[in-house]
């Protein structure tokens, strides 16, 4: 089964923000909506990673959610218990959504860069389609555009486009 293409909800320039540290590990992110590690206690490892960030390996389950930190905007990306991930401004509208509702069980910040909605039984229903960009991590921005990093800090995909971007070209000087 092909990975339905998200609906974006909104239209906008991707904007480009350095992010924090990555962080390689199988805990999940530090996020608004009760996203928490396997113990009841804030690991220092989960602590390095943002609440605004999915690192390699991290995910999201249904009522988990991470939201922007930066000031000047309130914008959520939370994995809903119907199985849509939507992104949300600070008043309640949806801005993004990836149109799994009723289909799927987790969304997954995989190790090659791809970010994938699976159903409960582990089939793929939706994907940034990012493959092959090791160490990338997803953002949820003050300006509501949910992107996706590569390793040196360019966009890969962004939900204001709904689709991948190319890698910037390599100049030598």
């Amino acid at each position: 089964m092909t990975p339905q293409p998200p609906r974006p909800l909104a239209s906008g320039l991707v904007a480009l923000v350095a992010t924090g540290a990555l962080l390689l590990s199988a805990t999940p992110a530090l996020a608004q909506g009760g996203l928490s590690t396997a113990s009841s206690s804030v690991s220092a490892a989960a602590s390095a990673s943002a609440p605004d960030a999915l690192n390699p390996g991290q995910q999201l389950l249904a009522g988990q959610s991470i939201a922007s930190s930066q000031s000047g905007g309130g914008y959520t990306f939370r994995m809903q218990d119907d199985g849509n991930a939507v992104v949300y401004d600070e008043v309640g509208h949806a801005h993004f959504s990836t149109g799994t509702s009723g289909r799927s069980n987790r969304l997954v910040m995989q190790e090659d860069g791809n970010v994938v909605i699976y159903s409960s039984d582990g089939r793929p229903l939706w994907s940034t389609g990012t493959d092959n960009e090791p160490n990338a991590h997803l953002v949820m921005q003050s300006d509501g555009n949910l992107v996706l990093y590569r390793e040196d800090d360019s966009p890969a995909w962004a939900s204001d486009s709904n689709s991948r971007i190319p890698e910037p070209p390599f100049s030598t000087l």
